[in-house]
């Protein structure tokens, strides 16, 4: 196996713990800073990984699984110019897990990081360090069917209500709102100045609800089948959100990754993908379609290294 030169060049200092590898984690170069609002670039010398294999070990002390590659796993490492080395990339390998990273079933199904366990065929879609560290952006366990019968709601704001209508904002019309549920849905809903606004955060205004914003709506249903909010909770703010623009540059299906404006991008089943107004399914999304896409930076320390999707919008 070639590895790329970062990689290389501390293969000789790593340490080996029970028989798996250990690498320092000091000294790496920086990312440059991230741009239009949360494009995140990588830096020569860093790199993109695909992996597949087995969970040899997961601890939750050091935010860390172990993945036994199977096979040779895909790594492409950025050597500036836009230019890209394709690599193979094998062996055992701590992975780094980072408070945003999401955890996703073999249906990319979003699920709780502490239902990850020892023995798990996964896939990880990761950033690779010079130093070798990997850090991982989205892992998936794609052989357990437990998972199933369990759906639970991960960006619901701290203390959003558990009832109502969800959905993202497709337009807006003074106070009414045209909402897009996730079962494709077209939703009115009318706010009155009796609509109490959240977001497990400072007060929201209703002027500042736009569209992209996903909410969950509580009020009654009108004759015209529109909503009368009487609670509107902000689950995601996209004025406010990290957001990247650009033809996809790459798309991986099975996964749910997607690579634009150079950053690398997760997603989920929760992530609205909207196309002319409509639901769209990941696999529309092939490369060279222009878009937007909307979410939350994915950091490791101040580095930004990619961003977790809540909504993006295809042309």
């Amino acid at each position: 196996m070639t590895l790329p030169l970062g990689l290389r060049q501390v293969m000789g200092s790593a340490g080996v713990v029970g028989g798996l590898a250990v690498w320092a984690l000091a000294g790496p170069p920086a990312l440059p800073a991230p741009t239009l609002g949360g494009q995140a670039p990588l830096a020569v010398g860093w790199a993109r990984l695909v992996a597949s294999g087995s969970l040899t070990a997961v601890n939750e002390s050091s935010h860390t699984v172990t993945l036994a590659i199977a096979g040779l796993a895909h790594l492409e490492e950025f050597a500036g110019g836009g230019a890209w080395r394709s690599q193979t990339f094998s062996g055992t390998r701590v992975v780094h897990l980072l408070p945003s990273t999401l955890f996703i079933d073999a249906a990319r199904h979003p699920l709780s990081a502490a239902k990850v366990r020892t023995g798990d065929a996964s896939t990880v879609w990761a950033v690779v360090r010079p130093d070798a560290t990997i850090l991982a952006l989205a892992l998936q366990v794609t052989s357990l069917a437990r998972f199933q019968a369990v759906r639970t709601d991960p960006y619901a704001a701290p203390g959003a209500a558990t009832t109502g209508t969800v959905g993202v904002v497709l337009e807006r019309s003074g106070s009414m709102l045209d909402m897009l549920t996730p079962a494709g849905t077209r939703r009115s809903v009318v706010m009155t100045a009796a609509t109490a606004i959240g977001s497990g955060g400072p007060p929201v205004a209703g002027s500042a609800l736009a569209p992209y914003d996903i909410l969950r709506i509580e009020g009654p249903v009108n004759s015209d089948g529109s909503i009368a909010a009487t609670r509107i909770d902000v689950q995601f703010a996209a004025s406010s959100a990290a957001q990247v623009s650009g033809p996809v540059e790459r798309s991986l299906n099975d996964l749910g990754g997607l690579v634009v404006g150079q950053t690398m991008i997760a997603t989920s089943t929760d992530t609205y993908i909207i196309m002319r107004a409509a639901l769209a399914r990941f696999g529309d999304l092939d490369p060279g379609r222009p878009v937007t896409v909307y979410g939350t930076a994915v950091r490791a320390g101040d580095t930004p290294i990619g961003l977790q999707a809540r909504v993006v919008l295809a042309r």
